[in-house]
């Protein structure tokens, strides 16, 4: 069972979560089965996961910072950190992830565009401090960060109008709107089969397919045929009905 470092227990106490109303999570194992985000914060604090995070903290039973240790992970490569924000970001839960290194501390809000904050010194740092856990829980930290917080940088609206501006774009290949939606709503449904592992390594290598985003950047038209093809075989869902030949074409 993973538990926290002493270097992430000793943050965790000088800035006063494990006195806040909030709850610590340090374990993937102990979260309870019938919590609403149980699935969510497994993942962050999964010891073999893709985050690998240290501790994650609650509000109101909705996660609202990940801690990181760098000691553990390559926290402080940039190209991890930004993966891990990434993943967060997409979950839309946490908004903040403070990366531990030692003596210091960084806090990094979920949205990649944003920069960080300046690092905190734990000879400084105090219960009441910024990205404290009264910090947190008080919404001081909204009001001195708005931009960390913004419903513009979310990801549900951040994707709205990015499917909204990709339909926009097919129009203008002699498109209807319905049908660029159509287009669009395939590559979503084949993502999140890929995403959640459904389509993976071993079904790609085993039926001969790519994956769909390495075929739409290299434009094989053939490729992204045969790929939809074959999952309509297996997965015989009306998004991704052939109707008597390819109804999407790739060029």
């Amino acid at each position: 069972m993973k538990t926290t470092t002493p270097s992430t227990d000793r943050w965790l106490k000088t800035l006063g979560y494990d006195d806040s109303v909030g709850i610590v999570h340090r374990s993937a194992s102990i979260v309870s089965e019938d919590h609403p985000y149980s699935r969510e914060i497994r993942s962050m604090l999964s010891a073999d996961g893709d985050i690998q995070s240290s501790a994650v903290y609650e509000i109101d039973r909705v996660p609202a910072v990940c801690f990181l240790e760098s000691s553990k992970r390559q926290a402080v490569d940039p190209e991890f950190l930004d993966e891990v924000r990434r993943k967060i970001w997409n979950q839309n839960l946490v908004s903040i992830v403070v990366v531990i290194q030692d003596d210091q501390a960084t806090a990094y809000p979920a949205p990649r565009t944003l920069p960080p904050a300046p690092a905190l010194h734990i000879a400084t740092a105090s219960k009441t401090g910024p990205f404290s856990a009264s910090d947190v829980t008080s919404g001081e930290v909204h009001a001195r960060l708005p931009n960390w917080f913004d419903r513009r940088n979310r990801v549900d609206r951040v994707l709205l109008d990015n499917l909204s501006e990709v339909v926009r774009l097919l129009t203008k290949f002699n498109l209807s709107t319905e049908q660029a939606q159509l287009l669009v709503g395939k590559c979503i449904f084949v993502s999140y089969l890929e995403d959640r592992g459904i389509v993976g390594e071993h079904y790609r290598e085993r039926h001969n397919v790519g994956k769909l985003l390495s075929l739409l950047i290299s434009a094989q038209v053939t490729g992204l045929d045969k790929l939809f093809r074959r999952l309509k075989a297996d997965f015989n869902g009306d998004l991704l009905d052939i109707e008597g030949g390819s109804n999407v074409d790739w060029r």
